[in-house]
């Protein structure tokens, strides 16, 4: 085989191995990329890369959250996923350990959401907005205290429940169970109150009528009896 060095001199040759030998190696690292969710486990996505060329294999990672607020991921949310420069699995649950020997280029990745312009305007652009599909939830690990935010329905579980300061009801406060609601103040409505039976001061106002009042099914209106 002749030689073709007068063709191509040793400079430029140099020059372009070593300019081919960089790119192989920056191929080998990752890469941050846009993408959208196809499955969801918990915590863990499996995404589509929303790119057209190279055509790139769905990929399964962790999200980018903390276990103490999770988002309610959701297939078809879009993102970016986020390169490593070690391997994840000792964190993610996966297993193994992490080192610094070289990974291959799609295996240590982590999904970060990212905002788009088709969100829903925000109710308060200075306040903090949390909802999901099925609403919200706020508790404790041990699941001892738990406040629930649904569709037309809000549900407080815990074992005391304390509120400081004026409690306004605007509409029907009902389905107490039996239990005793103690008041360090003033109650004070602007309607009728109604109730099985009353104790003031140690006294049964069973049969005491006032006006706008209505005790153990007796009449309202009229001094007091």
């Amino acid at each position: 085989m002749a030689d073709n060095y007068q063709k191509n001199p040793l400079v430029r040759s140099l020059n372009a191995m070593a300019t081919r030998r960089a790119l192989d190696a920056m191929a080998q690292l990752g890469a941050s990329l846009p993408c959208s969710v196809v499955a969801v486990s918990g915590s863990i996505v499996t995404v589509k890369f929303e790119i057209t060329d190279p055509p790139l294999p769905n990929v399964t990672m962790p999200k980018a959250e903390s276990e103490y607020v999770r988002a309610p991921t959701q297939v078809g949310d879009k993102g970016l996923v986020v390169p490593s420069d070690a391997y994840l699995g000792g964190v993610s649950g996966y297993g193994g350990t992490a080192s610094l020997a070289l990974q291959a280029n799609l295996s240590a990745l982590v999904f970060l959401p990212v905002a788009s312009k088709s969100f829903s305007a925000p109710d308060d652009a200075n306040a903090v907005l949390i909802y999901g599909p099925d609403g919200a939830i706020i508790r404790t690990v041990a699941k001892d205290s738990i406040l629930t935010v649904a569709t037309g329905k809000i549900t407080i579980k815990a074992t005391t429940i304390e509120l400081d300061g004026a409690i306004v009801f605007n509409g029907t406060a009902s389905g107490f169970g039996g239990g005793t609601i103690n008041f360090g103040s003033d109650i004070v409505t602007t309607g009728g109150v109604t109730a099985a039976s009353v104790t003031a001061g140690g006294v049964g106002l069973t049969t005491h009528h006032h006006t706008g009042v209505t005790v153990g099914g007796g009449n309202t209106g009229g001094p007091a009896g």
